[in-house]
């Protein structure tokens, strides 16, 4: 009879066992609410991400570049110094750069990691037809534009797409040496994928 009982009760805990497995959830599955659950995305999954920060862009002094950030290779970093400027040119239609309002150099504002790049402020526009030279650095004979000389700073950069305005950042420095000749290395960049939406320097999630 000892034996009969103990049996009985071992019947019982295997089956509430399974019932308890059943109803809760497997250990490898994510509850609600927390990471892996539709529910807990936001915006902050919009934003492309490239990380350059271990394998930096250098464009040396009369060297080129191009940089595809939003698919398309707009963006090219031209080197020409210490003679010339140092600029990024603009060759595909919407692509934009953030400069100084009424300036006939379309010089490249310095942004702060943290401000905000959205549609304030001065924007110029490249196109395929008419192509767009935006200055990082120029100490020459034709002009002179040095904010960005030693910094570490964001470009503010967009582009316009049928469902509207896509903003972003380049991170970069710019170095000068005794001779005038410019380095220009670039660390990585970002962009918010949903349209008409800001974006602060350096975020990148």
């Amino acid at each position: 009879m000892k034996k009969i009982a103990f049996y009985m009760m071992a019947l019982v805990a295997f089956v509430m066992t399974i019932s308890f497995t059943a109803c809760g959830n497997e250990p490898n599955e994510p509850k609600p609410g927390e990471e892996g659950n539709d529910s807990t995305q936001t915006g902050d999954a919009t934003i492309e991400y490239v990380d350059h920060e271990s394998t930096p862009i250098v464009v040396n002094a009369m060297g080129e570049k191009s940089l595809s950030i939003f698919g398309e290779g707009e963006y090219m970093i031209q080197n020409y110094s210490p003679d010339e400027e140092t600029m990024i040119a603009i060759f595909e239609d919407g692509i934009g750069i953030l400069t100084l309002a009424d300036d006939y150099h379309d010089n490249i504002v310095v942004v702060n990691e943290g401000e905000l790049i959205d549609a304030t402020g001065h924007w110029t526009y490249g196109s395929q037809a008419d192509a767009a030279f935006c200055t990082l650095y120029e100490n020459s004979a034709y002009g002179q534009y040095t904010a960005w000389n030693g910094m570490t700073s964001y470009v503010g950069i967009c582009e316009q797409r049928a469902d509207g305005t896509h903003y972003g950042w380049i991170k970069m420095t710019v170095a000068v040496n005794n001779a005038g000749e410019v380095t220009a290395t670039v660390y990585g960049w970002a962009y918010e994928k949903t349209p008409n939406t800001p974006i602060k320097a350096g975020r990148k999630h």
